[in-house]
């Protein structure tokens, strides 16, 4: 069979379409006034995320988290970071992120992976000027 007929025999994605709609009335749904930037959840938008998702701030689970949407900085997701996270990991609705966790956790036990967290871990816990973790 050529191979440009092979994705029409593929069976068909789920339609991702709503998540569009969805990312942007989440963002505004989290970000919060007390926060410096309403295009970004912050610290007290990321508190109300991680309480509608049944997570405590210092679950290891929300560091997996911050890994699978690629976050730059710590306590915050942009726009991109959250739409491009939930669409690689074909979420569009709390419940299905909430249901998506647990499922994160077990990539860790792929070697590669685990490295790949490892590593991000290790530049996310660090300040930006930092070489090093400190002391």
């Amino acid at each position: 069979m050529p191979f440009s007929f092979v994705p029409y025999f593929w069976p068909p994605l789920p339609c991702l379409c709503s998540l569009h709609k969805i990312v942007p009335a989440r963002i505004e749904h989290f970000a919060d006034r007390q926060d410096a930037d309403p295009s970004r959840i912050g610290p007290h938008g990321m508190l109300r995320f991680l309480t509608e998702l049944g997570l405590d701030a210092e679950d290891r689970n929300v560091l997996i988290l911050a890994w699978k949407l690629r976050a730059k900085t710590q306590c915050e997701f942009t726009w991109q970071e959250f739409s491009t996270g939930l669409t690689e990991m074909r979420v569009d609705t709390l419940d299905k992120l909430k249901a998506k966790i647990p499922l994160l956790n077990d990539e860790l036990r792929n070697p590669q992976n685990f490295r790949d967290f490892y590593q991000f871990t290790f530049n996310y816990a660090r300040v930006s000027s930092q070489r090093t973790l400190g002391e």
